[in-house]
């Protein structure tokens, strides 16, 4: 094999490789979002009543949800769920 040969022969086998990887390879995944646009935030509030050792009351409230807790049970309620007639008796 004389030197032009084995020069075309190294040329056509990296031409081969390069083309076959590429042919291949995957697509890259799509980065993170970007940071929400504007100004964005939570607020919160919590409360608690205690009298004694066992006897408490909880009282949480959120952006979007409020949260009272009892000794007989936790009751959330998201503000989308809250309408005036939940509120005031007929």
């Amino acid at each position: 094999m004389n030197l032009r040969s084995a020069i075309t022969a190294g040329v056509a086998a990296i031409v081969v490789v390069s083309w076959a990887s590429h042919a291949w390879a995957q697509a890259a995944p799509p980065g993170p979002p970007g940071p929400p646009k504007g100004l964005s935030g939570s607020a919160g509030f919590g409360l608690s009543f205690t009298q004694g050792n066992t006897d408490t009351l909880t009282l949480n409230a959120t952006d979007d949800s409020v949260t009272v807790a009892a000794d007989t049970g936790v009751v959330s309620i998201a503000y989308a769920d809250i309408h005036r007639s939940n509120l005031v008796g007929d």
